[in-house]
Formats: C-alpha cells, sequence, structure tokens
C-alpha cells in the first residue's frame, strides 16, 4: 500500500499545476483539436465545390436546349397523317424539328423536317402533315435542333 501512494504521488507531482505548465507556448489551442478543424473545414469545402460542380454540370446541359412534346397525331387515311406538337426553346431562335409517322411495326412510312420560326414566346404548338407510303398508326417528333 505504502507503494501505491508513493506512485501517485509521483504521477501527481509530474503533471501540470498552473496554465503556464500545460501550455508552455502560450497558445491555448490542443493539437488535436486543431487537427480535427482542419478535416472539418476541408471537407465541408469539399462538399460545398462538389455541389457547384453538379448544379453547373445540370445547367450547362439543359439551358438553352431545345425540347419537344408530342400533343397529338391524326391518321387522315392510308397517305396523310397530321401532327400536332410542342417546341420549347430559348426565345428569338429558330429550330427545325424532324417528324415521322410509323406504321404497326415500328418502320417509318413517312418524315418531313418541320422548321420552326423565330418567335417571342417561349413555347409554341406547331402542326405538321406527314405524307406517308403506306397506313401508318401514329406520328411522333423525332428530334429538334436549333437552326
Amino acid at each position: 500500500m505504502r507503494y501505491a501512494v508513493r506512485y501517485s504521488q509521483q504521477i501527481m507531482s509530474s503533471l501540470p499545476t498552473t496554465a503556464a505548465d500545460a501550455d508552455p507556448d502560450g497558445v491555448g489551442i490542443e493539437p488535436e483539436r486543431t487537427g480535427q478543424r482542419k478535416w472539418w473545414i476541408i471537407g465541408i469545402t469539399g462538399c460545398l465545390l462538389a455541389t457547384a460542380v453538379v448544379i453547373w454540370f445540370g445547367l450547362s446541359a439543359t439551358l438553352g436546349k431545345v425540347s419537344w412534346t408530342t400533343v397529338g397525331y391524326k391518321v387522315v387515311d392510308a397517305k396523310t397523317v397530321e401532327l400536332t406538337f410542342d417546341v420549347d426553346r430559348p426565345v428569338g431562335s429558330a429550330a427545325i424539328c424532324t417528324v415521322r409517322a410509323l406504321a404497326a411495326d415500328f418502320a417509318t412510312v413517312g418524315s418531313v423536317d418541320v422548321p420552326i420560326p423565330v418567335s417571342t414566346e417561349r413555347v409554341t404548338v406547331n402542326h405538321a402533315t406527314i405524307r406517308t407510303t403506306s397506313l401508318a398508326v401514329t406520328g411522333v417528333v423525332q428530334f429538334c435542333r436549333k437552326a
């Protein structure tokens, strides 16, 4: 028991007793805490940069692009299909859309390029008449692009 008391007294005497003894440089920040703070800052900065890059890629892939929606079609007869479609594009730009008439086996039986003129509206409703080589069952917009 005497040995344990002496050993604990030696340990207690080696511990710092004042703030100056605990922090001889006078900085006051523990090195372990500084390392944790540094990794938190690096992690948060990395997440913010990754978010900014994802937003930038998303916007660059969609802004200024031409998109379309097939609104409806009507098979008039074995040689004609009428198609109605919307085109969404930047104001002040023209577009060209390729529309197709399809047979029951999905073969293209008619196709035409439709010029979409410049408009002050972003979304315009357009109509096309497609001449076919045989009976079609549907009409669709294949794609649109800036003119």
